[in-house]
């Protein structure tokens, strides 16, 4: 309760102004707005909401991620999926506009709803196969065109218990890059449920992004989809467990429990003798 107290009293402002004032408006007509300056604002406001839950990275990789965009070049982003807050994370370390598929039920969600229309975010009704084919051909035609960059959580739903396995993934969901070819980079990534957590009160919370191997059409070409996504959940699961090694040495150490300002960077756990 007290961290959303406080992160209320941070950002709160803020975020009324933004919804007032700019993104009630690039959500009702998107197509009067750069898609660059609509990306920009919802991405600061996603930055100065997750600092004020006081969120310390650990993020491996990137760099993979910006020289496939470099020069305008679209990729897809696939990844494990626990939490709400994996999408927000994505986009405040992407500079280069990403939209996401979510489930149809976000749109009707507080500031969230306006934020992911705002950016051009897809929305898949999970029960209606006929629409969720159309969104994944939508997703692939953006990617084609050279419209923005797309995430997608080929788990479908999140999966609730975090050291379990990883949840079956569908292969359908990579037809939006397959179909478009262009690069598949995966990621996996570990920590975020505790950020919006009601249980969990932590001065820092820890965060892990790995960006993992990057699937060009030639790799996959001429790969059967159920083949290739079992093959992405297996390394994606492999990493989820190295990285649990990580969170759970710097939660016995009561790392989160130092402010952020003082005591040792997550880099750093793990690399002491």
């Amino acid at each position: 309760m007290w961290k959303y107290l406080r992160a209320g009293l941070i950002v709160g402002p803020r975020i009324i102004c933004t919804l007032l004032f700019k993104l009630n408006r690039y959500a009702k007509h998107p197509e009067r707005y750069p898609l660059e300056k609509r990306y920009k604002c919802v991405r600061n406001l996603i930055i100065h909401i997750m600092k004020a839950f006081r969120p310390e990275w650990r993020v491996e990789g990137l760099e993979k991620y910006k020289e496939l965009t470099k020069g305008g070049k679209k990729v897809l982003l696939v990844g494990n999926h626990a939490s709400f807050n994996d999408a927000l994370s994505i986009i405040a370390l992407s500079e280069e506009p990403i939209a996401f598929v979510a489930k149809v039920e976000t749109k009707k969600m507080f500031v969230v709803g306006k934020a992911a229309m705002a950016i051009d975010c897809l929305f898949m009704d999970r029960a209606d196969l006929r629409q969720s084919l159309k969104v994944i051909r939508e997703a692939s035609q953006r990617l084609k065109d050279g419209v923005q960059n797309i995430l997608i959580f080929p788990e479908g739903t999140r999966r609730k218990e975090i050291r379990g396995p990883l949840n079956e993934m569908h292969p359908g969901s990579l037809k939006a890059g397959t179909l478009a070819g262009v690069p598949i980079l995966t990621f996996a990534a570990l920590g975020n449920y505790r950020v919006l957590s009601k249980n969990y009160n932590f001065r820092r919370h820890p965060i892990q992004y790995r960006f993992l191997e990057t699937y060009l059409p030639e790799d996959y070409k001429a790969m059967d989809t159920t083949v290739f996504i079992e093959k992405i959940r297996e390394n994606i699961q492999k990493n989820i467990y190295e990285m649990l090694k990580i969170d759970d040495e710097y939660i016995a150490k009561k790392y989160h429990r130092i402010p952020l300002r003082k005591g040792p960077l997550l880099e750093e756990i793990g690399n002491e003798n």
